[in-house]
């Protein structure tokens, strides 16, 4: 069995370093990380880099190319957004860089944003942007052979396949942590963070079902017509990253003899985990002991051993779509819940285009139609819920 290669997408917060920390912990036999792109969450583009650059630190020291989302072209979507986690701290982290400073790059790190395409012991800044770094890794490696990790709002991923959607389907899979489909949301009753900043990104990465004004306010271009394949989408929404958590108890157990030894990763990472356990335990209605959902590292962990039959997806891929326009709904997924029958006549699999068949009569948003809305595969099962917080200390600590 062929190591998976992966392009992770993230913006580096709590559990998205765990997520990084977990994928930078497995042997090299085990994984290629190819690259890590950073996209804007709810922490600034210098502060992601920076987080990446310490993740890297804290496990290894290793070549790989590191890249920074195109910042103008969604700018004016995130503004709204900047402040829905800024209680993590202007890090991301719970400011762990101001509790343990020796832990942080260099000071002068932040120069590397002048030093384009340097190398440096851990980092290779490549230019140009994350998108088209990604496009470069699909067009230079063999078809099915790269899978993309988002564990952030889509802008990347998004970027790349409006321009060159071809060689976007070049990937193997896109796995993308984010969505409430039978659950309650997040930042909103109904829609979870990534989905619902900017909603525009994941409507347009899924397919292109959404209101035709969405798409020219957004100044990508449309999907062309008729494209080779369907996107191998795998979504991980709320709906099983929610239990799979880590107890506040179990950590502070597991961790402590690794901090008794003087661990520097654990250190660093007992500061901004212990701190979103008690910034949580705060906002607690109840006296429930505190837990931790791994939301990204559940991806991660999805994308490492994915070939090896102990996962499950959705009898056949969903049609789920994301709301970019409702006042109160917005970042919804949408699944249609009628029992009405569908039409099935292979179209699915060997046809793209959402232009060449009729709407069905009453149906003018072509949920019944075949040969149009989406194609997700949506996570059900795990090798199980009690296990992943073991599983994550070991490979991280041990």
């Amino acid at each position: 069995m062929s190591r998976p290669k992966l392009i992770i997408d993230t913006d580096p917060g709590v559990d998205d370093v765990m997520a990084l920390l977990l994928a930078l912990s497995a042997p090299s036999d085990e994984v290629d990380i190819s690259m890590v792109s950073v996209t804007y969450g709810n922490v600034s583009r210098t502060h992601s880099h920076g987080e990446d650059r310490r993740a890297n630190q804290k496990v290894t020291m290793f070549y790989k190319t590191v890249c920074l989302w195109y910042l103008a072209q969604f700018l004016n979507f995130c503004s709204a957004q900047d402040n829905w986690h800024g209680a993590d701290g202007e890090d991301g982290l719970q400011n762990v860089h101001k509790v343990y400073p020796q832990f942080s790059p260099a000071k002068d790190w932040p120069k590397l944003f002048e030093m384009l395409g340097t190398r440096s012991l851990a980092l290779w800044m490549r230019w140009p942007a994350a998108h088209r770094e990604m496009l470069r890794l699909l067009r230079e490696n063999p078809e099915d052979s790269i899978t993309i990790v988002a564990m952030g709002p889509l802008t990347n991923v998004t970027l790349a396949a409006a321009e060159d959607p071809e060689t976007f389907l070049r990937v193997k899979e896109v796995v993308v942590m984010g969505g409430a489909v039978h659950c309650e949301g997040n930042v909103t009753p109904v829609a979870e963070f990534n989905c619902a900043m900017p909603t525009l990104l994941p409507q347009h990465g899924p397919g292109s079902t959404m209101p035709s004004l969405h798409i020219r306010s957004s100044n990508l271009p449309n999907y062309p017509l008729n494209l080779p394949r369907w996107l191998e989408l795998t979504l991980a929404p709320l709906d099983i990253t929610l239990p799979h958590m880590m107890t506040k108890s179990y950590f502070e157990q597991q961790i402590k003899p690794h901090i008794q030894a003087g661990s520097p990763l654990a250190l660093w990472t007992s500061s901004f985990i212990m701190a979103t356990f008690d910034q949580m335990t705060s906002l607690q209605a109840t006296d429930k002991e505190t837990e931790l959902s791994l939301h990204d590292p559940l991806t991660i962990w999805y994308a490492m051993t994915r070939d090896q039959g102990v996962w499950e997806t959705t009898a056949k891929p969903e049609d789920l779509r994301v709301e970019t326009t409702g006042e109160s709904t917005r970042g919804m997924h949408v699944v249609d819940k009628r029992n009405r029958n569908i039409a099935d006549d292979g179209s699915t699999l060997t046809g793209v285009s959402s232009e060449l068949t009729d709407n069905i009569l009453g149906d003018d948003m072509g949920w019944l139609n075949p040969t149009k809305g989406n194609r997700i595969n949506r996570l059900i099962k795990s090798p199980g819920a009690d296990l992943f917080q073991e599983h994550w200390m070991q490979r991280v600590f041990e």
